[in-house]
Protein backbone atom coordinates (compact mmCIF):
# COMPACT_ATOMS: atom_id res chain seq x y z
CA UNK A 1 0.00 0.00 0.00
CA UNK A 2 1.25 3.16 -1.05
CA UNK A 3 -1.09 5.56 0.34
CA UNK A 4 0.31 8.21 2.79
CA UNK A 5 -0.03 7.72 6.32
CA UNK A 6 -1.00 4.22 6.00
CA UNK A 7 0.75 2.67 8.91
CA UNK A 8 0.03 2.42 12.72
CA UNK A 9 2.59 3.98 14.61
CA UNK A 10 3.48 4.14 18.52
CA UNK A 11 2.90 7.91 19.73
CA UNK A 12 6.04 9.96 21.74
CA UNK A 13 5.50 10.35 24.74
CA UNK A 14 4.28 12.87 26.44
CA UNK A 15 4.29 14.62 30.07
CA UNK A 16 1.26 15.08 31.95
CA UNK A 17 0.44 18.48 31.22
CA UNK A 18 -0.19 18.88 35.10
CA UNK A 19 2.45 16.33 36.99
CA UNK A 20 1.65 14.80 40.56
CA UNK A 21 1.59 15.05 43.13
CA UNK A 22 -0.87 18.00 42.08
CA UNK A 23 -4.80 18.47 43.46
CA UNK A 24 -6.89 17.42 41.17
CA UNK A 25 -10.77 17.48 41.68
CA UNK A 26 -12.87 15.18 39.67
CA UNK A 27 -16.94 15.96 38.83
CA UNK A 28 -19.27 12.96 38.27
CA UNK A 29 -18.81 9.72 40.34
CA UNK A 30 -20.66 7.68 37.20
CA UNK A 31 -18.12 5.00 35.56
CA UNK A 32 -15.85 8.02 33.48
CA UNK A 33 -15.27 9.93 36.92
CA UNK A 34 -14.62 6.70 39.47
CA UNK A 35 -12.10 5.31 36.42
CA UNK A 36 -10.47 8.89 36.55
CA UNK A 37 -10.17 9.13 40.13
CA UNK A 38 -8.63 5.65 40.12
CA UNK A 39 -6.13 6.59 37.63
CA UNK A 40 -5.16 9.59 39.41
CA UNK A 41 -4.54 8.24 42.62
CA UNK A 42 -2.52 5.09 40.77
CA UNK A 43 -0.78 7.68 39.67
CA UNK A 44 0.01 9.78 43.09
CA UNK A 45 -2.57 12.68 42.77
CA UNK A 46 -4.10 14.37 45.47
CA UNK A 47 -7.74 13.74 44.36
CA UNK A 48 -11.62 15.28 45.53
CA UNK A 49 -14.15 13.40 43.86
CA UNK A 50 -17.67 15.11 44.21
CA UNK A 51 -21.30 13.82 42.36
CA UNK A 52 -24.31 15.68 42.71
CA UNK A 53 -26.03 11.99 43.66
CA UNK A 54 -26.31 10.38 47.00
CA UNK A 55 -27.73 7.37 47.05
CA UNK A 56 -26.52 3.94 47.54
CA UNK A 57 -25.29 2.82 44.54
CA UNK A 58 -22.94 6.10 44.09
CA UNK A 59 -21.84 5.39 47.67
CA UNK A 60 -21.03 2.06 46.50
CA UNK A 61 -19.19 3.24 43.40
CA UNK A 62 -17.32 5.61 45.43
CA UNK A 63 -15.87 2.87 48.13
CA UNK A 64 -12.72 1.75 46.48
CA UNK A 65 -11.63 5.65 45.74
CA UNK A 66 -12.59 6.29 49.75
CA UNK A 67 -10.33 3.73 50.71
CA UNK A 68 -7.29 4.65 48.52
CA UNK A 69 -7.26 8.01 50.03
CA UNK A 70 -9.93 9.78 47.76
CA UNK A 71 -11.58 12.90 49.67
CA UNK A 72 -15.59 12.28 47.80
CA UNK A 73 -18.62 14.85 48.82
CA UNK A 74 -21.97 13.58 47.32
CA UNK A 75 -24.88 15.50 47.29
CA UNK A 76 -23.29 18.46 45.97
CA UNK A 77 -19.93 19.74 44.75
CA UNK A 78 -17.76 21.99 47.79
CA UNK A 79 -16.78 25.31 45.69
CA UNK A 80 -13.91 25.79 48.20
CA UNK A 81 -12.46 22.55 47.25
CA UNK A 82 -12.56 22.96 43.28
CA UNK A 83 -10.96 26.59 43.37
CA UNK A 84 -7.64 24.38 45.80
CA UNK A 85 -7.47 22.24 42.79
CA UNK A 86 -4.23 22.22 40.21
CA UNK A 87 -6.77 21.13 37.43
CA UNK A 88 -10.71 19.68 37.27
CA UNK A 89 -11.78 16.45 35.46
CA UNK A 90 -14.90 16.45 34.16
CA UNK A 91 -17.45 13.36 33.22
CA UNK A 92 -19.24 13.75 29.95
CA UNK A 93 -22.69 14.90 31.41
CA UNK A 94 -20.96 17.79 32.86
CA UNK A 95 -21.40 20.82 31.06
CA UNK A 96 -17.30 23.17 31.33
CA UNK A 97 -19.88 25.98 31.10
CA UNK A 98 -21.50 25.04 34.10
CA UNK A 99 -22.27 27.98 36.32
CA UNK A 100 -20.08 26.45 39.34
CA UNK A 101 -17.06 26.36 37.09
CA UNK A 102 -17.64 29.61 35.93
CA UNK A 103 -17.08 31.21 39.56
CA UNK A 104 -14.49 33.46 39.74
CA UNK A 105 -12.00 31.58 42.25
CA UNK A 106 -12.66 28.58 39.88
CA UNK A 107 -12.81 30.09 36.10
CA UNK A 108 -9.20 29.98 35.67
CA UNK A 109 -8.74 26.45 36.96
CA UNK A 110 -7.75 24.29 33.81
CA UNK A 111 -11.23 22.03 33.22
CA UNK A 112 -10.12 18.34 31.03
CA UNK A 113 -11.74 15.36 30.19
CA UNK A 114 -11.70 11.80 30.91
CA UNK A 115 -10.20 10.91 27.94
CA UNK A 116 -7.37 14.15 28.29
CA UNK A 117 -6.58 12.36 31.60
CA UNK A 118 -6.19 8.90 30.60
CA UNK A 119 -4.14 9.88 27.10
CA UNK A 120 -1.40 11.71 29.56
CA UNK A 121 -0.36 7.86 30.71
CA UNK A 122 -0.83 6.19 27.85
CA UNK A 123 2.05 4.50 25.83
CA UNK A 124 -0.35 2.84 22.76
CA UNK A 125 -1.08 3.94 19.60
CA UNK A 126 -5.18 4.70 19.39
CA UNK A 127 -7.52 4.68 17.30
CA UNK A 128 -10.24 7.20 18.09
CA UNK A 129 -13.36 6.89 16.52
CA UNK A 130 -16.24 10.13 16.87
CA UNK A 131 -19.55 11.20 14.32
CA UNK A 132 -23.09 11.18 15.14
CA UNK A 133 -24.03 8.29 14.86
CA UNK A 134 -22.41 4.75 15.00
CA UNK A 135 -19.36 5.34 16.92
CA UNK A 136 -19.90 2.08 19.50
CA UNK A 137 -20.65 -0.23 16.53
CA UNK A 138 -17.81 0.84 14.58
CA UNK A 139 -15.04 0.86 17.54
CA UNK A 140 -16.68 -2.61 18.99
CA UNK A 141 -16.33 -3.55 14.89
CA UNK A 142 -12.60 -2.48 14.79
CA UNK A 143 -11.69 -4.41 17.60
CA UNK A 144 -13.61 -7.63 16.41
CA UNK A 145 -11.34 -6.78 13.25
CA UNK A 146 -8.09 -7.24 14.94
CA UNK A 147 -9.08 -9.79 16.92
CA UNK A 148 -8.70 -11.29 13.81
CA UNK A 149 -6.44 -10.33 12.34
CA UNK A 150 -4.13 -11.24 16.17
CA UNK A 151 -3.51 -7.57 16.93
CA UNK A 152 -4.68 -7.59 20.30
CA UNK A 153 -5.97 -4.17 21.51
CA UNK A 154 -8.87 -2.66 24.06
CA UNK A 155 -11.86 -1.19 23.24
CA UNK A 156 -13.15 1.93 25.40
CA UNK A 157 -14.14 5.21 25.96
CA UNK A 158 -17.55 5.91 25.28
CA UNK A 159 -18.70 3.04 24.88
CA UNK A 160 -19.20 2.06 28.69
CA UNK A 161 -15.18 0.67 29.43
CA UNK A 162 -13.73 4.44 30.32
CA UNK A 163 -10.49 5.23 28.76
CA UNK A 164 -9.11 5.57 32.34
CA UNK A 165 -9.38 2.08 33.19
CA UNK A 166 -8.25 0.73 29.73
CA UNK A 167 -5.04 2.53 30.76
CA UNK A 168 -4.75 1.54 33.83
CA UNK A 169 -5.17 -1.99 33.31
CA UNK A 170 -3.20 -2.49 30.07
CA UNK A 171 -1.60 -5.92 29.82
CA UNK A 172 0.12 -6.92 26.69
CA UNK A 173 -2.20 -4.77 24.20
CA UNK A 174 -0.12 -2.99 21.46
CA UNK A 175 -3.32 -0.50 20.43
CA UNK A 176 -6.19 1.18 21.94
CA UNK A 177 -9.74 1.88 20.25
CA UNK A 178 -11.24 4.97 21.77
CA UNK A 179 -15.14 5.97 21.21
CA UNK A 180 -14.90 9.31 21.55
CA UNK A 181 -18.44 11.90 22.08
CA UNK A 182 -17.71 15.83 21.13
CA UNK A 183 -18.49 16.31 24.85
CA UNK A 184 -15.13 14.40 25.51
CA UNK A 185 -13.48 16.39 22.71
CA UNK A 186 -14.77 19.79 23.96
CA UNK A 187 -11.94 19.81 26.69
CA UNK A 188 -9.38 18.02 25.25
CA UNK A 189 -5.73 20.06 24.98
CA UNK A 190 -3.00 17.27 24.16
CA UNK A 191 -5.01 14.73 22.95
CA UNK A 192 -3.38 12.90 19.98
CA UNK A 193 -4.73 9.79 18.22
CA UNK A 194 -2.46 7.88 15.36
CA UNK A 195 -6.11 7.75 13.24
CA UNK A 196 -8.97 9.33 13.58
CA UNK A 197 -12.24 8.36 12.07
CA UNK A 198 -15.15 10.80 11.78
CA UNK A 199 -18.21 9.16 10.47
CA UNK A 200 -20.89 11.24 9.88
CA UNK A 201 -22.75 14.68 11.18
CA UNK A 202 -26.11 15.62 11.97
CA UNK A 203 -27.44 17.80 14.07
CA UNK A 204 -27.12 16.71 18.05
CA UNK A 205 -27.21 17.86 21.64
CA UNK A 206 -28.66 21.14 20.30
CA UNK A 207 -29.28 21.66 24.28
CA UNK A 208 -25.88 21.57 25.40
CA UNK A 209 -23.96 23.44 21.94
CA UNK A 210 -25.32 26.74 21.25
CA UNK A 211 -25.64 26.04 17.56
CA UNK A 212 -25.06 23.02 14.77
CA UNK A 213 -21.38 25.01 13.98
CA UNK A 214 -20.74 24.84 17.49
CA UNK A 215 -21.42 20.96 17.60
CA UNK A 216 -19.68 20.04 14.55
CA UNK A 217 -16.18 22.44 15.61
CA UNK A 218 -16.45 20.11 18.52
CA UNK A 219 -16.26 16.87 16.63
CA UNK A 220 -13.21 18.20 14.45
CA UNK A 221 -11.22 18.54 17.28
CA UNK A 222 -10.50 15.06 17.11
CA UNK A 223 -7.88 15.97 14.60
CA UNK A 224 -6.64 19.22 16.45
CA UNK A 225 -3.14 17.71 17.30
CA UNK A 226 -2.87 15.31 14.56
CA UNK A 227 0.36 16.17 12.38
CA UNK A 228 1.74 14.50 9.10
CA UNK A 229 2.32 11.14 10.78
CA UNK A 230 -0.93 10.08 11.55
CA UNK A 231 -4.14 9.54 9.68
CA UNK A 232 -7.44 10.63 9.12
CA UNK A 233 -10.15 8.67 8.09
CA UNK A 234 -13.30 10.68 6.80
CA UNK A 235 -16.87 9.81 4.96
CA UNK A 236 -16.63 10.77 1.28
CA UNK A 237 -20.41 10.54 1.31
CA UNK A 238 -21.00 13.43 3.94
CA UNK A 239 -20.91 17.11 2.45
CA UNK A 240 -20.41 18.49 5.76
CA UNK A 241 -17.35 16.49 6.31
CA UNK A 242 -16.10 17.27 3.21
CA UNK A 243 -16.33 20.74 3.55
CA UNK A 244 -14.73 21.27 6.56
CA UNK A 245 -12.09 18.94 6.57
CA UNK A 246 -9.97 21.37 3.61
CA UNK A 247 -9.27 23.99 6.16
CA UNK A 248 -8.93 21.82 9.46
CA UNK A 249 -7.55 18.35 8.89
CA UNK A 250 -3.74 18.85 8.66
CA UNK A 251 -2.45 15.23 8.52
CA UNK A 252 -2.92 12.27 5.47
CA UNK A 253 -6.06 11.74 4.66
CA UNK A 254 -7.87 8.43 3.43
CA UNK A 255 -11.89 8.59 2.56
CA UNK A 256 -14.47 5.77 2.80
CA UNK A 257 -18.01 5.73 0.81
CA UNK A 258 -20.70 4.16 -0.95
CA UNK A 259 -19.67 4.86 -4.28
CA UNK A 260 -16.50 3.15 -6.41
CA UNK A 261 -13.54 6.18 -6.58
CA UNK A 262 -10.26 6.88 -6.87
CA UNK A 263 -10.88 9.09 -3.90
CA UNK A 264 -12.08 6.52 -1.39
CA UNK A 265 -9.96 3.25 0.12
CA UNK A 266 -13.28 1.58 1.13
CA UNK A 267 -16.50 1.61 -0.94
CA UNK A 268 -19.29 -0.22 -2.61
CA UNK A 269 -19.97 -2.15 -5.82
CA UNK A 270 -21.70 -5.09 -6.62
CA UNK A 271 -23.78 -5.70 -3.59
CA UNK A 272 -20.24 -5.94 -1.78
CA UNK A 273 -17.65 -3.60 0.57
CA UNK A 274 -14.57 -3.78 -1.78
CA UNK A 275 -11.16 -2.12 -0.79
CA UNK A 276 -8.64 -0.40 -2.95
CA UNK A 277 -5.03 -0.96 -1.54
CA UNK A 278 -3.49 0.41 -4.52
CA UNK A 279 -4.99 2.62 -7.19
CA UNK A 280 -6.61 0.86 -10.00
CA UNK A 281 -5.71 -2.66 -8.02
CA UNK A 282 -9.33 -3.22 -5.93
CA UNK A 283 -10.61 -6.28 -3.55
CA UNK A 284 -13.33 -7.79 -2.60
CA UNK A 285 -14.03 -8.31 1.06
CA UNK A 286 -17.70 -8.93 1.83
CA UNK A 287 -20.98 -9.19 0.17
CA UNK A 288 -24.21 -7.83 1.37
CA UNK A 289 -25.41 -11.11 1.53
CA UNK A 290 -22.75 -12.36 4.28
CA UNK A 291 -23.21 -9.43 7.01
CA UNK A 292 -25.78 -9.89 9.84
CA UNK A 293 -25.87 -6.29 10.76
CA UNK A 294 -29.09 -4.83 9.85
CA UNK A 295 -29.59 -1.33 7.49
CA UNK A 296 -27.64 0.19 5.17
CA UNK A 297 -26.22 2.88 7.12
CA UNK A 298 -24.33 -0.22 9.08
CA UNK A 299 -22.22 0.07 6.01
CA UNK A 300 -20.67 3.24 6.70
CA UNK A 301 -19.45 1.68 9.94
CA UNK A 302 -18.51 -1.29 7.71
CA UNK A 303 -16.48 1.17 5.28
CA UNK A 304 -14.95 2.98 8.09
CA UNK A 305 -13.97 -0.30 9.92
CA UNK A 306 -12.37 -1.68 6.98
CA UNK A 307 -10.31 1.18 6.50
CA UNK A 308 -8.89 1.59 10.61
CA UNK A 309 -7.83 -2.38 10.32
CA UNK A 310 -6.17 -2.07 7.10
CA UNK A 311 -4.03 0.85 8.43
CA UNK A 312 -2.99 -1.12 11.84
CA UNK A 313 -1.92 -3.90 9.72
CA UNK A 314 -4.76 -6.35 9.20
CA UNK A 315 -5.22 -8.10 6.37
CA UNK A 316 -8.09 -8.90 4.16
CA UNK A 317 -8.99 -12.14 5.51
CA UNK A 318 -8.81 -10.91 9.31
CA UNK A 319 -11.31 -8.13 8.01
CA UNK A 320 -13.74 -10.37 6.03
CA UNK A 321 -13.67 -12.97 8.82
CA UNK A 322 -14.16 -9.56 11.42
CA UNK A 323 -17.26 -8.19 9.49
CA UNK A 324 -18.71 -11.83 8.84
CA UNK A 325 -18.67 -12.45 12.57
CA UNK A 326 -19.92 -9.15 14.12
CA UNK A 327 -23.61 -9.77 14.60
CA UNK A 328 -23.69 -6.04 16.36
CA UNK A 329 -24.54 -4.82 19.57
CA UNK A 330 -27.36 -4.55 22.36
CA UNK A 331 -29.98 -2.04 22.11
CA UNK A 332 -29.23 -1.14 18.24
CA UNK A 333 -31.59 -2.86 15.95
CA UNK A 334 -31.83 -5.36 17.91
CA UNK A 335 -34.52 -8.15 17.27
CA UNK A 336 -36.04 -9.16 21.01
CA UNK A 337 -38.94 -11.03 20.38
CA UNK A 338 -41.32 -12.57 17.37
CA UNK A 339 -44.71 -12.99 18.43
CA UNK A 340 -48.17 -13.00 16.67
CA UNK A 341 -46.70 -12.76 13.67
CA UNK A 342 -44.97 -9.10 14.96
CA UNK A 343 -41.78 -8.48 15.13
CA UNK A 344 -40.70 -5.98 18.09
CA UNK A 345 -37.05 -4.35 17.57
CA UNK A 346 -34.90 -2.32 20.42
CA UNK A 347 -33.17 0.88 18.85
CA UNK A 348 -33.00 2.38 22.53
CA UNK A 349 -29.50 3.96 21.37
CA UNK A 350 -31.19 5.88 18.67
CA UNK A 351 -31.32 8.90 20.49
CA UNK A 352 -31.03 11.39 17.50
CA UNK A 353 -33.01 12.46 14.87
CA UNK A 354 -30.93 11.28 11.83
CA UNK A 355 -30.60 7.37 13.98
CA UNK A 356 -34.34 6.91 13.96
CA UNK A 357 -34.15 8.30 10.37
CA UNK A 358 -31.70 5.32 9.74
CA UNK A 359 -33.49 3.07 11.77
CA UNK A 360 -36.52 3.65 9.41
CA UNK A 361 -34.56 3.06 6.40
CA UNK A 362 -34.16 -0.37 7.33
CA UNK A 363 -37.76 -1.89 7.28
CA UNK A 364 -39.68 -1.76 3.95
CA UNK A 365 -42.73 -3.29 5.62
CA UNK A 366 -45.29 -1.19 8.32
CA UNK A 367 -44.01 -0.11 11.58
CA UNK A 368 -45.66 0.81 14.84
CA UNK A 369 -42.73 3.22 16.37
CA UNK A 370 -42.03 4.12 19.42
CA UNK A 371 -40.66 7.29 19.84
CA UNK A 372 -39.75 9.73 23.17
CA UNK A 373 -37.58 11.01 25.69
CA UNK A 374 -36.26 13.70 26.98
CA UNK A 375 -35.94 16.07 23.65
CA UNK A 376 -32.16 17.21 22.17
CA UNK A 377 -33.39 20.31 20.22
CA UNK A 378 -33.37 19.16 16.40
CA UNK A 379 -36.51 18.94 14.63
CA UNK A 380 -38.13 15.93 14.02
CA UNK A 381 -39.53 17.07 10.57
CA UNK A 382 -36.81 15.01 8.32
CA UNK A 383 -39.00 11.45 9.42
CA UNK A 384 -42.30 12.79 8.00
CA UNK A 385 -41.53 10.81 4.59
CA UNK A 386 -40.53 8.10 6.01
CA UNK A 387 -43.37 7.55 8.54
CA UNK A 388 -46.01 8.68 5.32
CA UNK A 389 -44.43 5.70 3.60
CA UNK A 390 -44.12 3.43 6.29
CA UNK A 391 -46.03 3.72 9.72
CA UNK A 392 -49.16 2.63 11.04
CA UNK A 393 -48.64 4.47 14.42
CA UNK A 394 -46.78 6.50 16.21
CA UNK A 395 -46.67 6.14 19.78
CA UNK A 396 -44.77 8.87 21.81
CA UNK A 397 -44.05 8.98 25.22
CA UNK A 398 -41.70 11.19 27.38
CA UNK A 399 -40.99 15.09 27.91
CA UNK A 400 -40.73 15.32 23.93
CA UNK A 401 -44.02 13.52 23.65
CA UNK A 402 -46.43 16.74 22.59
CA UNK A 403 -43.56 18.12 20.25
CA UNK A 404 -43.48 14.71 18.22
CA UNK A 405 -47.24 15.12 17.97
CA UNK A 406 -47.00 18.55 16.62
CA UNK A 407 -44.33 18.05 14.56
CA UNK A 408 -44.98 14.66 12.84
CA UNK A 409 -48.91 14.86 13.43
CA UNK A 410 -49.34 15.07 9.62
CA UNK A 411 -47.44 12.01 8.70
CA UNK A 412 -49.48 9.57 10.52
CA UNK A 413 -51.42 9.12 13.57
CA UNK A 414 -49.68 9.49 17.12
CA UNK A 415 -50.77 8.80 20.44
CA UNK A 416 -49.76 10.06 23.56
CA UNK A 417 -48.99 7.64 26.35
CA UNK A 418 -47.59 7.98 29.90
CA UNK A 419 -45.05 5.40 29.86
CA UNK A 420 -42.79 2.64 28.20
CA UNK A 421 -45.69 0.15 29.46
CA UNK A 422 -48.45 1.30 28.41
CA UNK A 423 -46.34 2.32 24.84
CA UNK A 424 -46.12 -1.15 24.48
CA UNK A 425 -49.64 -2.33 25.33
CA UNK A 426 -50.87 0.06 23.00
CA UNK A 427 -48.31 -0.94 20.10
CA UNK A 428 -49.53 -4.69 20.73
CA UNK A 429 -52.91 -4.06 19.78
CA UNK A 430 -52.16 -1.49 17.05
CA UNK A 431 -49.32 -3.80 15.24
CA UNK A 432 -50.99 -6.29 12.62
CA UNK A 433 -49.47 -9.49 10.99
CA UNK A 434 -46.46 -9.47 9.36
CA UNK A 435 -45.28 -5.20 10.86
CA UNK A 436 -42.86 -4.31 12.95
CA UNK A 437 -42.93 -2.66 16.47
CA UNK A 438 -39.77 -0.52 16.34
CA UNK A 439 -38.25 1.14 19.98
CA UNK A 440 -36.29 3.79 18.11
CA UNK A 441 -36.67 6.77 20.77
CA UNK A 442 -34.94 10.34 19.00
CA UNK A 443 -34.64 11.31 22.13
CA UNK A 444 -31.95 10.81 25.24
CA UNK A 445 -33.24 8.75 27.69
CA UNK A 446 -32.83 10.88 31.44
CA UNK A 447 -36.48 12.28 31.64
CA UNK A 448 -37.57 8.57 32.80
CA UNK A 449 -34.38 6.10 32.54
CA UNK A 450 -30.84 6.03 33.96
CA UNK A 451 -29.24 5.69 30.11
CA UNK A 452 -30.07 4.19 26.76
CA UNK A 453 -28.85 0.94 28.24
CA UNK A 454 -31.77 1.11 31.07
CA UNK A 455 -34.43 1.97 28.57
CA UNK A 456 -33.82 -0.85 25.97
CA UNK A 457 -33.46 -3.12 28.80
CA UNK A 458 -37.00 -1.75 30.30
CA UNK A 459 -38.39 -2.33 26.84
CA UNK A 460 -37.02 -5.95 26.48
CA UNK A 461 -38.25 -7.37 29.71
CA UNK A 462 -41.90 -5.96 28.91
CA UNK A 463 -41.97 -7.25 25.66
CA UNK A 464 -40.59 -10.78 26.40
CA UNK A 465 -43.40 -10.67 29.24
CA UNK A 466 -46.28 -9.42 27.14
CA UNK A 467 -44.87 -12.27 24.35
CA UNK A 468 -45.40 -14.99 26.85
CA UNK A 469 -41.40 -14.88 26.79
CA UNK A 470 -40.28 -13.70 30.20
CA UNK A 471 -41.75 -13.69 33.56
CA UNK A 472 -44.91 -12.29 34.73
Amino acid sequence: MNRAGMRLHRPERIKPLISPPAAASVLGAGRSGIAAAHLLLNRDYRVYLSDSRDDDMVRKDCQAVIELGAQVNLGGHDPARLADSDFIVISPGIDDRMELLQRIEIKDIPVFSEVELAYWFSPLPTVAVTGTNGKTTTASLIGGILQAAGIRCQVAGNIGRPFCLAVKELKDEIVLVIEISSFQLHTVKSFHPQIGILLNLSPDHLERYGSVDEYYSAKFRLFENMNENDLAILNADDPEIELRAQGTVKCPVVWFGSKNSDKSLAFVKDEAVWLQLEKGDAVRVVGFNEIKLRGYHNLENILAAACAATACGAPVEAITQGVKSFTGLPHRLETVADAEGVTWVNDSKATTVESVLRALQSFSGPLVLIMGGRHKGASFKPLETELRLKARRLIALGEAAEIIARELGSSCRVELVPGLEQAVARAREAAQAGDTVLLSPGCSSFDMFTDYEHRGEVFKNIVLRMSGYGPH
